[in-house]
């Protein structure tokens, strides 16, 4: 790649302190928009399909005037589709469900925070441990699933499960999640546009319960199963289990220090061009302790590496920001400090 182009880069940081809308979830209602042609560059057609949910359902939300960060994708249907040479093309269908922009004006600020669990809703994978002790992702034929086939909606908190489709199985393994395997859940974020996973998988007469959002340490937690007979009883006790785990896991958007410390995961950029499809590429100097970890994180958040080679001092990077894509706020989400 040619950086003879590159002119130098400057920008001021800020500190973004995001209010989370906290007006009844049962307020907003599902819209289909349907025709929302997408374009995106991946390194295989799965993650090009996660990616390019994530940018039709910010099309979407532009569309209907909804507030990006609580728009939740019920439903994506792909036609048209055509992937070659690293892009993906394509028509994508989507029903989403979200709150209006102007939903979080009018409150003070220290009102909307008190009692916020850090995010606004949860997506759940639900699980059965077998006799073998494998973990079964999305058992349709035990009594569990029939728990999870609607959301919870609680005070100023939603939960909302996922059924898993034939791309998610692919990804979305009973091992991937048993080893908190990023990879598997970086997926269903992308792909859902969700703020955080939850796995609740029965084992016996008991639950285990984890919440994994990037950046933040991820534990199992046990309760018992009260009654397998009662399904909303269940998932009304499970759903405010998971509430107080994700409540209890630092916020992005409640930390004026940024994303939680990820080790030495850092990026400087000092160039930058437009690029060939409109967008921006920026070359930077990158520190991290996982550089694939970091990449995948990147791409997650619509952020891609054209080129890492090793420097003389450090992993010299090549990143590429689509057209309307901040790469401070992704860089943010991706839980990399920027560095001067």
């Amino acid at each position: 790649m040619d950086l003879t182009m590159f002119r130098p880069f400057t920008f001021a940081l800020t500190v973004l302190t995001l209010a989370l809308p906290l007006l009844p979830l049962s307020a907003a209602s599902t819209e289909d928009v349907p025709g929302i042609e997408v374009s995106v560059r991946a390194r295989s057609l799965e993650e090009g399909r996660a990616l390019a949910v994530r940018a039709a359902a910010d099309e979407a939300a532009r569309r209907l005037g909804l507030d990006p960060t609580t728009t939740v994708v019920d439903s994506s249907t792909f036609r048209d589709e055509r992937f070659e040479d690293g892009r993906l093309d394509a028509v994508v269908d989507l029903a989403v469900e979200g709150r209006r922009s102007g939903a979080r004006e009018g409150r003070p600020a220290a009102d909307r925070r008190a009692g916020s669990p850090g995010i606004p809703w949860i997506l759940v994978v639900h699980a059965v441990r077998d006799r073998t002790g494998r973990l079964v992702p999305w058992d349709r034929s035990d009594q569990w699933g029939a728990i999870w086939r609607v959301p919870t909606v609680l005070d100023r908190f939603k939960v909302v499960p996922v059924t898993g489709d034939a791309e998610d199985a692919g990804m979305v393994t009973g091992q991937a999640l048993d080893a908190f395997d990023g990879r598997a859940f970086r997926h269903l974020v992308a792909k859902y546009r969700a703020p955080a996973v939850a796995v609740v998988v029965r084992e016996g007469g008991e639950a285990a319960l984890a919440v994994w959002r990037n950046g933040s340490a991820t534990e199992w937690s046990r309760m018992p199963i009260a009654d397998l007979g009662d399904p909303a009883a269940t998932r009304i006790a499970m759903s405010k289990a998971l509430a107080d785990l994700a409540r209890s896991a630092p916020s992005y958007a409640d930390r004026d220090a940024g994303p939680p410390d990820r080790g030495g995961d850092s990026i400087r950029i000092s160039d930058w061009r437009t690029g060939p499809a409109g967008g921006a590429e920026y070359r930077a100097l990158l520190a991290a302790d996982d550089r694939d970890d970091v990449v995948g994180r990147l791409l997650a958040e619509g952020i891609e590496v054209l080129s890492m080679r090793d420097g003389p001092s450090g992993t010299e990077v090549v990143l590429s920001s689509p057209e309307g894509v901040s790469i401070e706020a992704g860089l943010r989400r991706a839980g990399v400090r920027m560095s001067r």
